[in-house]
């Protein structure tokens, strides 16, 4: 394999060989190591709050590439689906009443409308078992949407939908901009702000290119997440799919009792204030209690195979630092 026509057994790699590279093609050398007498770093692209919401500031101005500075560095940009609500009962009650699914289908996208008392199932309703997008009264008196994860497949099959191979990922929001009843869901959440429920999320094998989700809402996970097995590799190891959660605010669970929780992967901090302390582990139960690290079972590492990464991920700088004699 070579890079920029050099392959890695062409040149040493030590600096007299990048150096006269570098003289004879008028051009970087192609190729680093991170003990080439430099440093390499990656930094994270910290975008605040702007990489939930895909409605503000979506426009991208004067890109010379043809992926602008917006799309690649804010994750609610990249979405292939979108769940958006559409109407609410009032300004007061931010009650849903109708929503929009948009996916793709022969790589162009499809919309649907649902409005509650007209085509939007009810739970109870001969359709609504299968529908995956439901709203639900929980003991938090919060106005929630409830996505069922598990559903998808099926219920894009039934639309003639493009597989999940194609439709990885999911943005879940309230469309402010074009309807002035809904507000724009405030960070932190009120308790008169929409929040989002997942459900049926043990099994994500369906994605065969894993899933990510990515929400201004509140998010509470009520059940085990991706905990099914795609397949087991030569050393015995279950490997799961890869999955991305962006969301400001996590809970786990809707009861009012601390829960135990234990995740394995990793958890990224997208935040731009550098004034405030980070407190990555400082997980919620459902009733804003914050969790016992007593309770906390955590087991982070870092990506090692592209086959790890989901579909969408927080961005990274490369920095690197050369010498320069």
């Amino acid at each position: 394999s070579s890079v920029g026509g050099v392959a890695l057994d062409n040149f040493t790699g030590d600096l007299p060989s990048r150096e006269q590279y570098e003289a004879d093609n008028a051009s970087f050398f192609p190729l680093s190591n991170s003990s080439d007498s430099g440093l390499v770093a990656f930094l994270p692209i910290t975008r605040g709050l702007e990489i939930f919401d895909d409605l503000e500031d979506a426009t991208d101005y004067n890109s010379a590439s043809p992926t602008g500075w917006n799309y690649y560095s804010r994750p609610a940009l990249q979405t292939v689906m979108k769940l958006r609500v559409e109407d609410v009962i009032s300004p007061e009650d931010q009650t849903p009443t109708s929503i929009s699914f948009t996916y793709l289908t022969g790589g162009i996208e499809r919309t649907a409308l649902f409005t509650r008392g007209n085509n939007w199932p009810t739970q109870d309703s001969p359709k609504g078992s299968t529908f995956p997008f439901h709203l639900e009264t929980t003991r938090l008196e919060r106005r929630t949407l409830a996505v069922y994860i598990g559903r998808l497949a099926t219920y894009l099959e039934s639309l003639g939908a493009d597989p999940l191979a194609v439709n990885n990922s999911l943005m879940i929001n309230a469309n402010y901009r074009d309807n002035i009843r809904i507000g724009k869901p405030n960070i932190p959440s009120l308790s008169t702000d929409i929040s989002l429920i997942l459900r049926d999320t043990r099994d994500f094998t369906a994605f065969t290119k894993g899933f990510s989700l990515v929400t201004p809402f509140r998010m509470y996970l009520v059940n085990d997440v991706n905990i099914t097995a795609s397949r087991i590799d030569e050393d015995g190891k279950k490997i799961f799919p890869p999955i991305s959660l962006f969301t400001p605010e996590k809970r786990f669970g809707i009861r009012d009792q601390v829960m135990n929780i234990a995740l394995k992967g990793q958890i990224n901090h997208a935040g731009k204030d550098r004034s405030s302390a980070v407190r990555p582990l400082d997980l919620r139960s459902g009733a804003d209690d914050e969790v016992s690290t007593n309770k906390i079972e955590a087991d982070l590492y870092s990506i090692t195979d592209p086959d790890q990464l989901p579909p969408i991920t927080q961005m990274n700088w490369l920095v690197v630092i050369e010498q320069v004699d």
